[in-house]
């Protein structure tokens, strides 16, 4: 009974051991103060998944977040992407709650499409989620692209998470 009771608390010593990455940087308002500046670039999107089957499911209705770029916006989107433009996990990471007020947002319409106008030169991420159901399980996930706006320009965006 003993060495059943010491393997239980050994793994769980070593499960609370294990962590994840760390949002390592602080959240600085200046730095995202670029969301707030009005100018004359524009980013026209699309956001779609493909299933399995090779249908498509359009983020239709879904909020399009448009986040300014900053250290602690890199640091977020580090953590929770990896290096990809998609991941299937609802992961709750505490920000801070200035994050997402320097942010814009729309809603996408019924085939995916959103727009964001008059936006001040610089360096965005563009996320959203799109889930459904299969069966009983929730399919789908979160979206994030990167855009760089310079002199301007409208830009072109398909968010698949490819």
């Amino acid at each position: 009974m003993r060495p059943v009771l010491l393997v239980f608390l050994l793994i769980g010593c070593l499960a609370g051991c294990v962590s994840g990455p760390k949002l390592e940087a602080d959240f600085d308002p200046d730095q995202a103060e670029a969301a707030n500046q009005s100018g004359f670039g524009a980013v026209n999107g699309q956001a779609y998944l493909r299933r399995s089957d090779g249908s498509v499911i359009y983020a239709a209705g879904s909020q399009i977040y448009l986040i300014p770029r900053s250290a602690y916006a890199d640091a977020h989107m580090a953590y929770l992407f990896q290096g990809r433009k998609f991941n299937n996990t609802v992961e709750e990471l505490a920000t801070d709650p200035r994050y997402l007020t320097l942010s814009k947002r729309t809603k996408a319409d019924d085939a995916g499409r959103f727009r964001f106008d008059l936006l001040a030169d610089g360096d965005y991420y563009l996320l959203t989620k799109i889930t459904w159901k299969e069966g009983k399980v929730q399919a789908g996930g979160n979206l994030m692209e990167f855009v760089s706006l310079n002199g301007g320009q409208s830009v072109e965006v398909f968010m698949t998470g490819e």
